[in-house]
């Protein structure tokens, strides 16, 4: 039951983004004393991520506290930006729920979607070894994405622009509150679209 929270969250983080696995770094933001969640470590199997692909991301978490003093909904902000020239990193807009976004009512869409609630998934304090299984990610399914590399003259350059250096961050918190359940920043993600 975990893995599905996991896997809605880590989808929403990567799409926005047989090798060993390459452990990708960032900084564990949230000093909150709501915190209930520490991401210890990400990896994902092939690095630089290519898309569109099969990718397979494992992480490692700390329950901070039990499911019992979970709020009933959660929202996540996610950040994007993508390395530009000279080192600027450019915001990543939010088109169709991908990029810089701000997704509210998690427990909600995951019941909609899973047919399962936040409170469904019990557990206790400790640490957890998340995997999200194999995802296909492919960017074409953005419709603007997809009619620009149906051109052979715009393949190369959507190709070009795609790919390179990611920043994300991600901040949960309790539903419409300022309170911080856990937070990522300046995770940095090397990608390679290939379309």
């Amino acid at each position: 039951m975990m893995n599905i929270l996991f896997r809605v969250i880590i989808l929403m983080i990567i799409s926005h983004s047989c090798v060993s696995a390459h452990e990708l770094q960032f900084n564990d933001c949230s000093t909150s004393e709501h915190r209930i969640l520490r991401v210890v470590n990400i990896d994902v199997n092939s690095y630089p991520v290519s898309l569109p692909g099969t990718i397979m991301v494992n992480a490692t978490i700390d329950i901070t506290s039990d499911s019992n003093s979970w709020p009933a909904d959660i929202d996540v902000d996610v950040s994007v930006k993508k390395s530009g020239w000279f080192g600027i990193w450019l915001p990543i807009p939010c088109v169709r729920q991908m990029g810089s976004c701000h997704h509210t009512n998690i427990c909600q869409k995951l019941a909609e979607r899973e047919r399962i609630s936040c409170e469904d998934l019990q557990y206790d304090e400790g640490t957890y070894h998340l995997s999200s299984g194999l995802m296909e990610v492919d960017p074409t399914t953005i419709p603007a994405v997809r009619r620009l590399s149906r051109r052979r003259r715009s393949r190369s350059l959507v190709a070009l622009l795609g790919s390179g250096k990611y920043k994300i961050s991600a901040r949960v918190t309790e539903a419409g509150t300022d309170n911080v359940l856990a937070c990522i920043d300046n995770l940095i993600i090397d990608a390679e679209l290939n379309i």
